[in-house]
């Protein structure tokens, strides 16, 4: 037995297919600010660790993750920022950037607790995952882009675990996730049905069956972030590319 599939943005064409979560909250901005700030919820640590990147404390580094989100929630959200519109992932990084230029020319007037809306994050743990990490100080695309990858990566385990522990297949999960991201050492996959008191081949099967959904729902996922569904394996393959840099 496998999780039931999600539903999905079929990829290919233009109109025939259901807005995704992210142009949805585009057309709705002056709306649903909410919407956005849920949806944004998933993205705060790339913003944050390309602010660190950059030179910004820990604390002026949320501040302005902070600034830009609330912004993306304002009607005159895409005032002067260039990107290509089309993927989440590059006009977020737009934003950021022009936030970060009005902020160092001495622009900006939000300030953190100021009456303006905040977006919910664990900060604690963005902080500490950043320091896991070597900062030389040199930014660059690829290293936002790596964050975002590996913040989608860590969304979509979450999603799958969930999946599991509701039909009561936690315990595989626990035993077979970590293989979703790295290879079983040798004789790993005996020693690991032996703990199930399962086969060798059965597991096997169940761990071909999480690899296939866990590719389902980084798809899904990723659908939701680009403005045409058919731009969604394209977007996946940079990603994941950007991960393997990890």
């Amino acid at each position: 037995m496998t999780p039931a599939d999600g539903n999905s943005d079929a990829p290919g064409g233009d109109a025939r297919f259901p807005p995704t979560r992210w142009t949805r909250v585009l057309n709705a901005q002056n709306q649903d600010p909410e919407a956005l700030n849920a949806f944004c919820q998933g993205y705060w640590y790339p913003v944050y660790a390309h602010f660190r990147r950059r030179g910004l404390t820990p604390e002026d580094a949320q501040d302005r993750t902070q600034d830009v989100f609330v912004r993306l929630s304002k009607p005159d959200a895409l005032n002067g920022v260039s990107a290509d519109r089309g993927r989440f992932r590059t006009l977020v990084l737009a934003c950021a950037d022009h936030e970060l230029s009005r902020w160092r020319a001495g622009m900006s007037a939000l300030k953190r607790g100021g009456g303006e809306p905040t977006i919910s994050y664990d900060q604690p743990e963005a902080t500490f995952l950043l320091d896991l990490e070597v900062t030389s100080g040199v930014d660059s695309t690829l290293d936002y882009d790596r964050d975002f990858a590996t913040n989608l990566v860590r969304q979509v385990l979450k999603l799958l675990q969930r999946e599991y522990q509701r039909i009561g297949q936690g315990e595989i999960f626990e035993t077979l996730g970590p293989l979703l991201t790295e290879l079983p050492e040798h004789g790993g996959l005996v020693t690991l049905a032996e703990r199930l008191k399962s086969s060798e081949g059965h597991l096997r099967v169940r761990l071909h069956r999480l690899r296939h959904r866990f590719a389902e729902l980084l798809l899904e996922e990723v659908a939701q972030t680009v403005a045409n569904p058919a731009e969604a394996r394209a977007e996946l393959s940079h990603l994941l590319a950007a991960f393997a840099t990890t």
